[in-house]
């Protein structure tokens, strides 16, 4: 399976990002199903299908994450409904990696700083007074994750 246009870059507050990945060009099945959901269950070319709801919780993983041997450890629900302090755990990110995030509407975002233990690296963003939002987390300056927050 292929995806040109998510090849082509991603959409960001309803505003077009040129980004070109050849990831898109035959990806990992599994991997696929972070983003998308065939109509027919057999065409998820996987072992174990998932279903609508499944995929509709799920965080989306874009561009910026799988091709760079990431794992997400935490939340792997995609929606968040907690307040304060999320702490977020992604198995191979390296202190050498730049993560920022932004809140949809903002017109800047901000910067992390990465916790490294046994190849996982961690981090905290602050839910405090976001609700009914969605959060984008960029790694290196590609969108990487995106959740939705009640």
């Amino acid at each position: 399976m292929i995806d040109a246009t998510w090849a082509a870059g991603y959409a960001i507050d309803n505003k077009w990002e040129k980004n070109f990945t050849e990831y898109y060009f035959y990806p990992n099945p599994a991997e696929l199903l972070r983003t998308h959901l065939p109509e027919s269950t057999p065409w998820q070319l996987v072992k174990k299908a998932i279903d609508k709801k499944t995929y509709a919780n799920q965080p989306i993983i874009g561009q910026g994450f799988f091709y760079k041997n990431l794992k997400l450890l935490s939340p792997t629900n995609g929606i968040i409904s907690k307040k304060g302090d999320i702490e977020f755990k992604i198995k191979n990110l390296t202190a050498n990696d730049v993560v920022g995030y932004q809140f949809k509407g903002q017109r800047f975002g901000k910067k992390v700083t990465i916790n490294v233990d046994n190849s996982i690296g961690s981090f905290n963003i602050n839910l405090d007074k976001k609700r009914r939002t969605e959060l984008y987390i960029f790694i290196n300056n590609e969108i990487a994750l995106q959740y939705k927050i009640k």
